[in-house]
């Protein structure tokens, strides 16, 4: 009877030895699955940013491209207006033929220049 209870009492010790142990796996395991979860957010997140940085690099070469093309514009946008409104006035009495005729003339001659 004692033996029994002796063997009782290391199965009882080893079965919660056995518990502790398990509990350390299913902790480690649980935190293994986090960080392997946390992993693939980050690769995701990682893609994600390098897709819109690539994005990003073609917008700026556009970016760029249309800002010299803005400052073009702008130093033109003066003598452009001086010149639309001094053939405006200039063609205003004519008749629409020869409007047309001034203009084709004026295009041909802003053209050459």
């Amino acid at each position: 009877n004692e033996s029994k209870m002796l063997a009782q009492a290391q199965l009882d010790a080893k079965e919660a030895e056995l518990d502790k142990v398990r509990k350390l796996y299913d902790d480690a395991m649980r935190e293994k699955k986090d960080l392997e979860d946390d992993a693939d957010t980050c690769k995701r997140r990682m893609v994600a940013a390098k897709t819109l940085i690539d994005g990003l690099g073609g917008e700026k070469i556009r970016w760029t491209e249309q800002s010299k093309e803005f400052k073009a514009q702008i130093e033109r946008l003066a003598g452009d207006v001086l010149m639309a409104t001094g053939f405006l006035s200039y063609c205003g009495p004519f008749n629409q033929e020869y409007r047309q005729l001034l203009l084709r003339n004026w295009q041909r001659e802003n053209k050459s220049r």
